[in-house]
């Protein structure tokens, strides 16, 4: 699954290889040479890679609280993602979401 993720994080050029995304600019992605290509294709995925797999790492307690001991023991890549306060209301801004919230929003997380 994750060479799925990898695979289109690569098709968007301008933000995953050439800088766009990363905040900075290499200066061999002007290069038209296959070869440079290939290898910033290369360095870009095992850069966001290492990312998700960190991600699972840190999140590890939530994987099993979410998925259960067995299996969120065994995620190895994870994607985090962030409670945007517009739409929620100013009091519930800074409030994390509810199971109910959670399930409704991933319906694919099951707990086994």
């Amino acid at each position: 699954m994750i060479e799925k993720k990898l695979d289109a994080l690569m098709l968007l050029e301008s933000q995953f290889l050439e800088g766009g995304a990363l905040g900075g600019l290499d200066p061999r992605t002007a290069s038209n040479d296959p070869n440079v290509r290939e290898e910033l294709r290369a360095a870009a995925r095992e850069r966001y890679r290492k990312r998700f797999a960190n991600w699972a790492d840190i999140s590890r307690a939530k994987l099993i609280e979410l998925y259960g001991q067995e299996v969120g023991s065994k995620v190895k890549y994870a994607e985090l993602f962030e409670v945007c306060e517009y739409g929620r209301g100013s009091s519930a801004s800074k409030q994390s979401l509810s199971a109910e919230e959670i399930r409704f929003l991933f319906p694919f997380i099951t707990k086994k």
